[in-house]
């Protein structure tokens, strides 16, 4: 049974009870990531209230589209993402933006609200008002939702799973699973491209050699075996783009980070495009 007492939970102390979640709603909320920890709060209070301008910041935000949404951005939050799971509804909020280079953002003071319509149930959080790990929530194929971390470049944090049992948070998976299960992709993020390619190929996946490029990293990466590099931005994060094929998708694949000495780009994130 969960029973913690919050010493800091950026302004949403003061509503943070130490009642267990089963007294709440009948279920428990479990983390098992240090980092992100769950209490049992009914009282949403007022938000710093973050002004919404028209920055790179502008696309963190969201017009909520649920009850439970719309009550956090009455009571001064910046909506993030809403996702329904279950019974219940995940809302992630922040009271922190912070516009950065390259279109990013950096988000602080972030959280997520689980409620059953617009009653708050639980809350998930941060020890540190200044941490950068709670952003936008993504469902996954598989019922369960993906929580990705705030900074200024994105990277998945946690998968958060809404069952019988109640709330349970759980480090991102080994694979995930596209098409209807049909495809199966391994967990690579923050793999350099170099190992990341061997296990997609380990997974069946098959570099698509692409028509080399005259500047930039493209053609050194090609140099290296890595055939399979489409492209790559001259400025900001250094994000370059690959491409795989396999039975019935194909795999787009991105990284992050410059080709320089003993360092190779870092993936940070990836799309599967389903075969009709």
């Amino acid at each position: 049974m969960l029973r913690k007492k919050i010493a800091v939970l950026v302004t949403l102390a003061s509503a943070v009870s130490t009642i267990a979640w089963s007294t709440v709603c009948g279920q428990e909320a479990v983390s098992e990531l240090p980092e992100i920890m769950a209490a049992a709060v009914t009282k949403l209070p007022e938000g710093p209230r973050p002004a919404r301008g028209d920055d790179n910041c502008s696309t963190s935000w969201i017009d909520p589209e649920t009850d439970a949404g719309r009550f956090v951005q009455e009571r001064g939050w910046g909506v993030m993402s809403e996702v329904a799971t279950g019974e219940y509804q995940l809302v992630s909020f922040a009271g922190n933006f912070e516009p950065g280079t390259s279109g990013s953002c950096a988000i602080q003071q972030g959280n997520i609200g689980v409620f059953a319509g617009r009653q708050l149930k639980a809350i998930l959080y941060t020890s540190n008002k200044t941490d950068e790990l709670i952003g936008a929530l993504v469902p996954l194929e598989n019922g369960n939702v993906r929580l990705w971390s705030s900074g200024y470049l994105e990277s998945p944090v946690a998968d958060i799973l809404v069952g019988s049992i109640g709330v349970v948070v759980r480090p991102v998976a080994e694979e995930d699973t596209f098409c209807g299960g049909k495809v199966i992709v391994p967990n690579i993020y923050d793999e350099d491209i170099t190992e990341a390619r061997q296990s997609l190929i380990a997974a069946g996946w098959q570099p698509e050699e692409q028509p080399r490029m005259e500047w930039g990293q493209q053609p050194d990466l090609q140099d290296l075996g890595i055939v399979e590099a489409v492209d790559c931005s001259g400025t900001g994060f250094g994000f370059c783009g690959y491409s795989y094929g396999g039975e019935g998708a194909s795999l787009s694949v991105t990284t992050a980070g410059e080709l320089w000495e003993d360092n190779v780009p870092s993936v940070t994130d990836y799309a599967v495009t389903c075969e009709l």
